[in-house]
């Protein structure tokens, strides 16, 4: 049995090692990467009426709404599109480095109608419910399904007009005239014929479901760009990833030792896991994915973490090694299944009901948990029972349990100084709300627009020496890309007359300008009013259902608790950046969105070990005691959990790129807050809000607990 063990362990780890080896060049080759990180297309549009009227902006909103629809339809994820002026729309496409590619995408109008043999339009666009291409005796179509509407209009023009023939004409170009040989039930046509390959058809029905454009767009102009985030700070943010990522692995193996050194190489498959899943796939990776993927590696982390802690806890109650792990992993199953399922049900929610950035983030997250889920539960579980078999490697020391250092029981009361918690967690809430009344949120050009500087230099000019030359003038952070010869597109707040000309004062020393590629304009916001609405539903339906899941695992009132302690971690981070008038940029969304996942995890660890706590107790703890000893019970899982993640902020906030401050800042605030509610906020609200609720509950009624060898301290409940 040694032997195998040992065998099986080299196995895995040589195995491991070679796929690492040999992945790194598909995935980093493969990897589809965002706008802001590898640039991509630009193309500027212009909306051009019919004879005798004028663009609205009613059809400046639907022209964003139907680009948006169709870029995403045929797999450009999160496009940048913004109106410039009264009648420009500016597109960047992610990966997409032929400007020509991007107009075949966007540019046509996809009017369909369906004409009939006398010129009258019996149905058009507007009456299609579905579009979809697929093969049929080994030739491509299109499939159109009909709204209501649509079909009962299609049976009765089948009907006039049987022997005779109906037009489908798309951009008044006639693409298909077939014969009606029978009335047409049913809401269901096809287009065949005139499809080179599949590709060819799926674009059409792509477009279809997209949308028809309002007005008609001419291309003013197309080139390609740099990403927003610039080369310079790309590197620093990834090099200060690697620093981060080095210390939390180093601080997993000087804690746990042997189990540590498991999930160091447990990350490591999660992380090729996460990455080939991404790949398959082909998502694009973004900023918002990387918040995405920041937190699925503290939830792959967390996993680990109260695995280990179990186990050390049955170590130190005087059960064997082998006991210890196959307890351990018994009793952190349920506490990772809840905890994880929670964190799934906000992702899935945000994906299907979010737009743009928003489905990146979640998609990043809802694969990562998946990833993690089953590296911790399934590769964790089987090296640590191999590594159990091997004499050398089954020393209790090595899992961290010796005289100065292990495992410990901490007996603090959380609940005596409840006023304290509240004080402060009143102190940041409070001054942030009355300054977001009176001044609102220093929103940055994604969310307000402003001014569009193009400018184009005769010798090359580094991005970085650009980006911080508008930053020493204007007062929110630049977006800054890089195009084609020399070209720069700048994008910042509203400028008066003497910002835009210190501005351009400020460029002109960089080197010199081409006068006639040098242009200013104003510009619509990035993320519109449907993206923020999106984003408020997703998160008030996700709230609803998290609200109902934990209700059903747990007690109501332990759901409304968890979601209070939600709200508060928001607030916190809103309040600081309101504060401080921190700029609110596109990222802040995934910041939040992040903290919302993540935060929700202290809280149900610790109302797992309180359902357990009474399983055992049979309804021997009162109220205080119950709240108090779970939290000190788990407070070594939640500390370490919330120190794994902050060791990546933290090397993000002090050696990344400037443009991406913020936002790190925006997750290290929420982290603290989510800590804080969970360990200091929740058990006193739980407490205070119901203090009638009975602390019994039903489920894992027979769960077992050790004898403990020290008594729990008694607690006034209050």
């Amino acid at each position: 049995m040694k032997k195998q063990s040992a065998v099986k362990l080299l196995a895995v780890i040589l195995i491991i090692a070679a796929t690492l080896i040999l992945s790194i060049s598909p995935i980093t080759g493969g990897m589809r990467l965002g706008l802001d990180l590898q640039g991509g297309a630009q193309v500027t549009l212009q909306a051009l009426p019919e004879d005798g009227e004028t663009v609205t902006a009613d059809d400046m909103e639907q022209l964003v709404s139907v680009l948006d629809n169709r870029v995403n339809e045929l797999g450009v994820s999160e496009p940048v599109i913004q109106v410039e002026g009264e009648d420009r729309i500016i597109v960047e496409l992610a990966g997409v480095d032929d400007p020509e590619q991007a107009i075949e995408l966007i540019g046509r109008t996809a009017q369909l109608e369906f004409v009939s043999p006398t010129g009258e339009v019996l149905l058009s666009g507007a009456d299609l419910a579905n579009a979809y291409a697929q093969i049929e005796e080994n030739q491509p179509r299109v499939i159109l399904e009909f709204n209501d509407a649509g079909a009962e209009k299609f049976f009765n023009a089948t009907a006039m007009y049987v022997g005779q023939e109906i037009a489908i004409v798309l951009d008044d170009e006639t693409i298909s005239s077939p014969v009606v040989n029978t009335a047409i039930s049913g809401g269901v046509a096809y287009i065949s014929g005139g499809f080179a390959n599949f590709d060819e058809a799926a674009d059409l029905a792509a477009l279809l479901r997209g949308g028809a454009l309002p007005v008609d767009l001419e291309v003013l102009s197309k080139s390609t760009v740099g990403p927003t985030l610039g080369a310079d700070s790309l590197s620093r943010s990834l090099s200060a990833s690697a620093i981060g990522f080095t210390i939390l692995l180093l601080y997993l193996i000087a804690y746990y030792r042997l189990p540590g050194g498991w999930a160091v190489i447990s990350l490591v498959v999660y992380g090729l896991l996460l990455l080939w899943m991404l790949n398959l796939i082909h998502a694009t990776l973004t900023l918002t994915s990387i918040a995405g993927f920041i937190l699925s590696i503290g939830v792959a982390v967390d996993a680990n973490i109260i695995i280990y802690e179990r186990i050390r806890e049955e170590l130190y109650h005087g059960k064997s090694l082998k006991a210890s792990i196959e307890s351990g992993f018994k009793r952190a199953l349920l506490t990772i299944v809840d905890s994880n399922v929670t964190t799934l049900i906000a992702a899935v929610v945000l994906y299907f009901f979010g737009s743009g950035t928003i489905k990146g983030f979640a998609l990043t997250l809802s694969i990562g948990i998946v990833a993690s889920m089953l590296t911790a539960v399934v590769f964790t579980h089987y090296v640590l029972r191999w590594s159990s078999d091997i004499d050398f490697l089954s020393s209790k020391k090595l899992y961290g349990l010796s005289k100065h250092f292990g495992y410990r029981e901490f007996h603090f009361d959380f609940l005596r100084l409840k006023k304290v918690w509240y004080i402060v967690a009143m102190v940041v809430i409070v001054p942030g709300l009355v300054v977001l009344c009176v001044s609102g949120m220093n929103l940055g050009i994604d969310f307000t627009g402003g001014s569009i500087i193009k400018v184009q230099y005769e010798d090359q000019v580094e991005l970085a020496a650009v980006r911080d030359a508008v930053t020493d003038i204007v007062k929110q952070t630049p977006a800054v890309n890089e195009g084609d010869d020399n070209s720069f597109i700048i994008r910042t707040e509203d400028l008066t007359q003497e910002e835009s000309s210190a501005v351009t004062d400020a460029l002109a020393t960089l080197g010199t300008l081409i006068p006639s590629a040098t242009s200013q304009e104003m510009i619509g916001p990035a993320i519109g009013a449907e993206l923020l609405a999106n984003a408020r539903w997703a998160l008030l339906i996700a709230g609803v259902l998290m609200l109902l899941y934990i209700t059903v695992r747990f007690k109501f009132s332990y759901a409304v608790t968890a979601i209070l302690a939600l709200v508060h971690d928001v607030l916190v981070i809103v309040s600081v950046f309101a504060i401080f008038r921190l700029e609110v940029e596109s990222a802040f969304i995934a910041a939040i969105l992040t903290i919302v996942g993540y935060s929700i995890n202290n809280t149900i660890v610790i109302f797992d070990r309180m359902r357990e706590n009474m399983s055992f107790q049979k309804g021997k703890f009162s109220r205080a005691e119950l709240i108090n000893t779970s939290i000190n019970q788990t407070l070594t899982r939640t500390i370490n959990t919330v120190l794994a993640v902050l060791l990546l902020l933290v090397s993000l906030l002090l050696f990344g790129g400037e443009t991406t401050r913020n936002f790190i800042l925006a997750l290290t605030i929420g982290m603290f807050a989510g800590f804080f509610s969970s360990v200091f906020l929740v058990g006193n609200m739980l407490a205070d809000i119901f203090p009638h609720v009975s602390v019994k509950w039903g489920g894992d009624k027979k769960a077992p607990r050790p004898v403990q060898k020290k008594a729990v301290p008694k607690t006034t409940e209050r």
